[in-house]
């Protein structure tokens, strides 16, 4: 089984301090992303490979859920299946990182 990358929301939070330019996919299927203080792309779970095309290879790409499940399913399915390599699955979800972002 290929490795899956996770980045922990103290991370993303560096990446954000340091204008560092990433998308991140939103899996979760209420949309929770939409409240994150940056751009996201919101891909409900079941509907990744009929939206594939709204996901740039070349970027760094973080995809989160709720609570990292979904995320971590979809990252390993996006390198092995479509062959991207760029990818970090949100550990502990978008609330957890919510929560982490309000810190700072």
């Amino acid at each position: 089984m290929q490795e899956v990358k996770k980045i922990e929301a103290s991370e993303i939070a560096k990446l954000l301090a340091n204008n560092v330019s990433f998308q991140f996919i939103d899996m979760s299927d209420d949309e929770l992303g939409r409240s994150l203080p940056f751009p996201t792309i919101p891909i409900p779970f079941t509907e990744l490979e009929e939206n594939i095309h709204l996901i740039d290879k070349s970027k760094l790409t973080i995809v989160g859920c709720k609570f990292g499940e979904k995320s971590f399913f979809t990252t390993y399915k996006l390198q092995t299946k479509f062959e991207f390599t760029n990818l970090q699955s949100l550990a502990g979800g978008i609330e957890n990182l919510k929560n982490a972002l309000k810190q700072l």
